[in-house]
């Protein structure tokens, strides 16, 4: 989702994340979610960096229906579960 959209603004840019998966909380209960930090911009070929922004709830949007788009083609949900999750 990070580089899909960076590369709408910015095709020859390379975009740094550095994001760490969790699979539970504090409890040891499951409670999956992602930490991370995004480079507010790109790097282009020469080495420079290049200064962009990103809307945050644009990216919330991609990434989801990427993640849930995957977890259904992989027979991890059924389709009525997605639909029930895109509707809240």
């Amino acid at each position: 989702a990070i580089t899909e959209l960076y590369a709408k603004v910015c095709p020859e840019g390379t975009p740094a994340a550095v994001l760490a998966l969790h699979s539970g909380n504090d409890l040891h209960e499951p409670n999956a979610h992602l930490h991370g930090m995004l480079a507010d911009g790109v790097f282009l070929p020469d080495g420079s960096f290049q200064e962009l922004s990103l809307d945050a709830d644009t990216l919330t949007k991609v990434f989801e229906h990427k993640l849930l788009n995957i977890l259904l083609k992989q027979d991890i949900i059924p389709q009525h579960v997605l639909t029930q999750i895109q509707s809240q």
